[in-house]
């Protein structure tokens, strides 16, 4: 493949006659351009919700039982758990095809309506900006069981879901590595939570691999901050011949590696720290 590609240009417009999948992310895609108070506003009901919504989950309790709210959270693991494989299932694969056919660097500098933003990867990519918003919920849950909301927890969240939404709108080339490695590590996480929360064998079952997937969790947001760095290096190199927004590079970056300390910060204090939740007792 050529390195010369154009820079961003109105999406889907090579593609006639524009398919389902097309129009519904030419039209998504309109919308979240326009729409970019939105975002905010879910995350300032949402911190709202993390501060102050302890306050009146005794209110909730008087409507719903806590067995119900937790059969609740174990039915919305395994949703977002078969939602994160299927989206799996189509993005990887693409991604896989595309890199050993044609290398990493169009993988990082081809605007993404010129190779994955059309179809049904497109609209799975274009879901997994969206579900940022649902997956909020995952908080809701902890404060209705007056569990704790780490500031670890939250601030993924707030992040997330406002950088994949700006990196959504300004099409943001490598943006399909960060839905298929996302999506991969969800499948795993919202599994391992839907089998803790099930209690019994299925909770025994999951527990042993808890570590294993704060590791997962941990290797995402290294192998994010380096494609992020390498994406922002190429286009900063020759920007008439590699998309990208630098902007959105600079707060990808800054991003994952916050993530990243972190991440580490917490698999030291679970699994290494004497006392942590996951570090078994020493015997005398």
């Amino acid at each position: 493949m050529s390195t010369d590609v154009l820079l961003a240009s109105p999406p889907n417009t090579h593609y006639q006659p524009l398919s389902s999948e097309d129009v519904a992310i030419h039209t998504t895609l309109q919308w979240m351009t326009t729409h970019t108070w939105f975002p905010w506003l879910a995350v300032i009901l949402y911190l709202w919700m993390v501060f102050c919504g302890p306050a009146y989950v005794d209110h909730v309790y008087r409507i719903v039982d806590i067995h119900t709210i937790r059969q609740g959270w174990r039915w919305w693991n395994i949703g977002l758990a078969l939602f994160s494989i299927r989206g799996a299932s189509v993005t990887v694969p693409y991604l896989w095809s595309y890199v050993t056919t044609y290398g990493i660097y169009p993988t990082l500098c081809t605007p993404t309506e010129q190779w994955y933003l059309s179809g049904e990867t497109g609209w799975w990519v274009t879901l997994f900006v969206l579900s940022k918003i649902p997956e909020l919920g995952d908080t809701i849950f902890l404060v209705l069981q007056k569990k704790p909301v780490i500031p670890l927890h939250w601030y993924h969240h707030v992040t997330v879901l406002l950088y994949c939404w700006h990196a959504y709108i300004v099409n943001t080339p490598p943006g399909i590595w960060f839905a298929a490695i996302n999506y991969t590590v969800h499948s795993v996480m919202y599994t391992y939570y839907a089998m803790s929360i099930s209690g019994g064998r299925l909770r025994a079952l999951a527990r042993p691999f808890a570590r294993y997937i704060t590791l997962f969790q941990l290797g995402q947001m290294v192998v994010g901050a380096l494609l992020t760095g390498m994406a922002a290096y190429v286009h900063l190199e020759n920007p008439k011949q590699c998309a990208g927004d630098e902007t959105n590079y600079r707060l990808g970056w800054l991003m994952y590696v916050s993530y990243g300390v972190l991440f580490a910060q917490l698999f030291y204090t679970m699994y290494m720290v004497p006392g942590g939740k996951h570090v078994r007792p020493k015997q005398e």
